[in-house]
């Protein structure tokens, strides 16, 4: 039986070790509902490729594999880009890690 109704759990994370607790929440919570995993980093830099390179590093340092959840890189400001994308996917619950 499941407790947790979610289908989308978005985890919003900046690239250093501040989100690897938040991540591992958010996972544990995904993993808890049977709910899809999507991780999203808001970058300000121009360099999308080597952004998605340093999220995956992220997660592999947490224990999380990378096929184990959805990843995105969007630009913009955070709050906005955040949302957005949590209304592209659905997400029932949005995580976000310490901010800085």
């Amino acid at each position: 039986m499941r407790l947790l109704r979610l289908k989308t759990v978005l985890i919003a994370i900046d690239l250093d070790e501040t989100g690897s607790g938040a991540l591992r929440t958010a996972e544990m919570v995904a993993e808890a509902a049977g709910a899809a995993l999507h991780v999203v980093h808001v970058s300000n830099s121009g360099d999308e490729s080597g952004t998605v390179t340093e999220l995956h590093a992220t997660l592999r340092r947490t224990g999380l594999a990378i096929d184990e959840a959805a990843t995105h890189v969007v630009a913009g400001e955070p709050s906005h880009a955040i949302n957005l994308l949590a209304d592209r996917i659905g997400a029932d619950v949005i995580v976000l890690g310490p901010h800085r």
